[in-house]
């Protein structure tokens, strides 16, 4: 090899002082290249892989029908659920009753595959189209009464002004034109809210603590975005509430909603 460089050097006129630095040179421009070739293959077969496994995962939900049939059973089995509180609440079977004075705190812990097509529709109306999205809800007998027919997919409650200030703070966004920007600034709240005389992130907790202007501020507000927790979702996301009083989900205590709402 080296024989051969320096017949090839020789021949382009190189100078033999310089053999070695060539050597260096096409070496390391060799390795160069094959260091690009294994790296493109390396992507086209990590690119080939995900076509087949996108493709392969297409034909199995098309193909397989257990998982149509399985989507139906769960929602229809919500729906039985869902049809059974509505008649409950309709014939006063189940006391609605304000139990607090303050806005209630919704979280939805459930995904839209085990929810019924009743219930989705409820739960758009009051901005709960997401699996950990929660929300503040006015404190009144309607949407106590739209709450319980939910409550399979739901966990609400009275929130306690500390937990109020920590989700406007940690997890509070606000809608500027359509943009989706932090509450970090009170000129924002008090030119979109100042009319109502709240003009701080302190006064949206007060009234929202108190139940006061709580349309206004979730006009203001976007829905809040928790993350998602394992240990918590197989406690309250795989659970089903078939009875009209009792279970883990609906309805829960101000220090239970606290435990709940801060674990995600």
């Amino acid at each position: 090899s080296a024989h051969y460089n320096k017949r090839v050097f020789l021949m382009k006129g190189i100078p033999e002082e310089n053999f070695s630095t060539q050597n260096l040179i096409r070496r390391r421009r060799k390795n160069e290249d094959i260091a690009r070739q294994r790296a493109e293959g390396r992507l086209k077969d990590i690119m080939l892989a995900q076509r087949r496994n996108k493709a392969k995962e297409k034909d199995e939900t098309a193909k397989d029908p257990e998982f149509f049939a399985k989507k139906y059973r769960q929602q229809q089995r919500s729906y039985v659920v869902y049809k059974r509180k509505k008649h409950a609440v309709k014939d006063r079977a189940v006391p609605i009753e304000q139990t607090g004075t303050g806005a209630i705190l919704a979280l939805r812990v459930k995904t839209p595959k085990k929810a019924s097509k009743q219930e989705m529709q409820l739960l758009s109306q009051m901005r709960l189209t997401r699996q950990h999205n929660a929300v503040f809800v006015p404190n009144t007998i309607e949407n106590l009464k739209t709450l319980k027919q939910c409550e399979n997919a739901l966990v609400y409650g009275y929130p306690s002004k500390t937990l109020i200030e920590d989700l406007l703070r940690s997890r509070g966004f606000a809608k500027v034109g359509t943009k989706r920007v932090a509450l970090t600034d009170n000129n924002m709240i008090e030119e979109a809210l100042g009319d109502l005389g709240i003009i701080c992130l302190e006064d949206i907790a007060q009234n929202l603590h108190t139940n006061e202007h709580v349309d206004r501020i979730n006009d203001f507000l976007f829905t809040f975005l928790l993350t998602r927790n394992d240990k918590m979702n197989n406690k309250y996301g795989k659970t089903d509430k078939p009875r009209v009083y009792g279970g883990i989900l609906g309805l829960q205590t101000t220090t239970q909603l606290d435990k709940i709402v801060r674990a995600y």
